[in-house]
């Protein structure tokens, strides 16, 4: 890219703005991709994912040896570690953004690329 934008020759202060505008887009759209491999590589740390699962094990099993045996404290257990469970699940499910039940539409991602191969097509023979 950089080869690409030192070939070209401004002639007016509004091509160099424009150039200038250029070169600061190309360089976010090469850093957002750059973020988007890593994310995708590595979405979530999984010691993190660990640390959770323990402590809110230690935390059930906490407050279930201390509580008595009844209905009750059954039902809230379940529903703490339903809880618990879900979180990390939507935890999960939001670390990869393309793939599982909630998912962002891919079609923005798709006509920025073929918006841009078009323009590079188009600004070759400049």
């Amino acid at each position: 890219m950089d080869g690409f934008f030192c070939a070209l020759k401004p002639a007016t202060d509004e091509q160099r703005r424009l150039l200038d505008t250029a070169r600061q887009l190309s360089a976010s759209i090469l850093q957002t991709h750059y973020l988007m491999a890593r994310q995708l590589m590595s979405p979530f740390p999984s010691a993190l994912l660990v640390s959770v699962v323990c402590w809110a094990t230690l935390l059930f099993t906490c407050v279930g040896a201390l509580s008595t045996f009844n209905a009750l404290a059954v039902t809230y257990e379940a529903l703490g570690a339903a809880s618990v469970a879900s979180a990390i699940y939507l935890i999960l499910e939001f670390s990869q953004p393309y793939l599982g039940l909630f998912r962002i539409p891919h079609e923005g991602i798709d006509q920025v690329i073929a918006a841009l191969s078009t323009g590079q097509r188009s600004n070759s023979g400049l």
